[in-house]
């Protein structure tokens, strides 16, 4: 059962992926909260909740392939996701997910690298 923040009322409702999420009083997923508040790691949860187990597997995938890259090079997660971000790494591992999550990391990781010049 997850905990989730999905409206200002308090209701419980069922996620698309069947989990019941219990919607605390006074949170809400649509309003902004202040960067890393309870509400908006609550927010974000919930939104995670509600996502298919396809699209989570694909956050899943994109995650450890930059776990994997931050390894093999030795720099922080910070700097991966950043490297990540300004070549557009992660567009490319979600929207080549079909195809690149068949292949071993190794090769993954080399494919990483030619898109960042490495």
């Amino acid at each position: 059962m997850c905990l989730a923040a999905a409206s200002t009322t308090g209701n419980t409702g069922t996620s698309p992926s069947g989990w019941l999420c219990r919607l605390p009083p006074g949170i809400s997923a649509v309003r902004p909260h202040p960067k890393g508040s309870e509400n908006e790691i609550l927010d974000k949860f919930a939104y995670f909740c509600s996502m298919s187990q396809n699209d989570k597997d694909i956050l899943y995938f994109v995650a450890f392939c930059l776990e994997s890259f931050k390894n093999k090079h030795g720099i922080s997660g910070k700097e991966a996701s950043d490297l990540f971000d300004k070549y557009g790494v992660k567009q490319y591992l979600v929207k080549n997910y079909d195809v690149l999550h068949t292949q071993g990391m190794p090769w993954i990781l080399e494919e990483i690298d030619e898109i960042l010049g490495l």
